[in-house]
């Protein structure tokens, strides 16, 4: 059995899964009771990133928008302390596994006894030619405010006549791409109203490389996405890979087929020239994620797209008392053989589950599986407009918003202090529907 006394359990990241595994554990081992909790990041903030593209297309100054997604991890750290959870600001550079101890960029050392990885993810950018220098991501906060500022140079360049268009692409129809792009067109069609640029003076179009947007779900539902789009006047280019990114145009191309396929069976609408330029003035990439870089740094096992390798109780393979969740981490469902999807959702119910097994082991009973619960569906998809699959339940129309919104307000008032979470209640209700037509 493992000794009790006094151990640190020290947890890598404090996004939703890191931030959830030490609360939980809270509960889990009835603090205080001697053991410590160390919660390491590197950023000021923690970020409500579900939100991200209210922020790229919001009409708002900056400072409101972060107030409305952005949690300063001062009000966060002094929350936490009565708690007995420390938070480090600073970035870690590798772990001294002789030591077993992380290695923060201070150059000090922070000795563990189990260690949490919930590093999350970073933009994938699959190799594509001039794609990270041309495509501008949208996983942090940095990435949506470059969009936000972006777009509304395009609008003051339009107005002052020096460029003729906006032409708009999006990478990827998966939810990311999807929000993003429903929300731009909403934006845009306010501009409009606003007189800041002409109904026929913009266009937005998408690129995805399967045969229909939100792929994830039954083909009904994606159906009624693809309406929705349509309806709001963006223009989908399926089976679609974007093969080259430039300053002022992308090249695109009918994505590589599957076996057993033939080209007739692509619904790309030029796959006989087999390339197309497409002219942008933006290109916003939401085609994929892989771990955090610096998981590759700390000496675990990874899979080809970086995540950590876990078994079925989120313990790293081969690492006693190294545990991981959410985006850098891979976790393979037996039933459908699939990772779990990277989703705020999965990560806090790693977390919940790596909690209890952390306690279990300082306790010396035996961990138990992760369950792979049901993940609901919500895309927001425009305005107070979304689709949702959720409690067997499949949804669509305005129905959706206040679900949604019960799901975020539930997450604030589980995690963040209380004045943090009714500033992050508020702007959906205030700023970000401002875009609302």
């Amino acid at each position: 059995m493992e000794d009790t006394n006094r151990k640190r359990i020290v947890i890598l990241g404090a996004g939703f899964g890191g931030l959830s595994t030490a609360k939980r554990l809270v509960k889990e081992l009835g603090m205080p009771d001697g053991h410590e909790i160390v919660v390491v990041d590197k950023c000021s903030h923690h970020l409500y990133r579900p939100w991200l593209y209210e922020v790229a297309t919001g009409d708002a100054p900056e400072e409101t928008l972060k107030v409305g997604i952005a949690t300063p991890f001062e009000d966060i750290r002094t929350h936490l302390a009565p708690k007995r959870i420390r938070v480090e600001y600073q970035e870690v550079v590798g772990i001294d596994w002789g030591a077993r101890a992380v290695e923060l960029a201070d150059d000090r050392k922070l000795p563990f006894d189990h260690l949490v990885v919930a590093l999350g993810a970073s933009p994938s950018f699959f190799g594509i030619e001039g794609l990270e220098r041309h495509g501008l991501p949208m996983y942090s906060l940095r990435d949506a405010l470059t969009v936000h500022r972006k777009l509304e140079d395009l609008l003051g360049a339009k107005r002052r006549n020096e460029i003729p268009f906006v032409r708009v692409v999006v990478g990827g129809a998966g939810p990311t791409g999807v929000e993003f792009a429903c929300e731009l067109a909403e934006f845009m069609r306010k501009q409009v109203r606003k007189k800041r640029i002409g109904a026929a003076e913009y266009s937005i179009e998408m690129v995805e490389a399967s045969p229909r947007p939100l792929g994830m779900l039954d083909k009904e539902m994606s159906g009624w996405a693809r309406k929705r789009l349509e309806k709001l006047g963006l223009k989908l280019l399926l089976d679609t890979c974007i093969k080259g990114a430039h300053k002022d145009h992308v090249v695109l191309a009918p994505r590589p087929l599957k076996e057993g396929e033939t080209e007739d069976m692509l619904v790309c609408d030029f796959k006989k020239e087999r390339e197309k330029e497409v002219t942008t003035d933006l290109l916003v990439w939401c085609g994929g994620f892989q771990a955090n870089p610096v998981v590759a740094k700390l000496g675990l096992p990874v899979d080809a797209r970086g995540r950590i390798e876990v078994d079925e109780h989120l313990r790293v393979r081969g690492k006693d008392g190294v545990w991981a969740v959410g985006d850098c981490a891979t976790i393979v469902d037996p039933s459908s053989k699939r990772p779990v999807p990277q989703l705020a959702q999965a990560a806090i119910h790693q977390a919940a589950t790596a909690a209890r097994n952390i306690a279990a082991t300082l306790m010396g009973k035996p961990p138990v599986p992760y369950a792979f619960p049901a993940m609901h569906t919500v895309v927001p998809m425009g305005g107070a407009w979304g689709i949702a699959q959720v409690f067997g339940l499949r949804l669509k129309g305005r129905i959706v918003w206040p679900i949604r919104l019960a799901a975020d307000v539930r997450y604030f008032l589980k995690t963040l202090p209380l004045g943090s979470a009714w500033k992050l209640i508020r702007a959906p209700l205030t700023t970000f529907r401002r875009n609302n037509l």
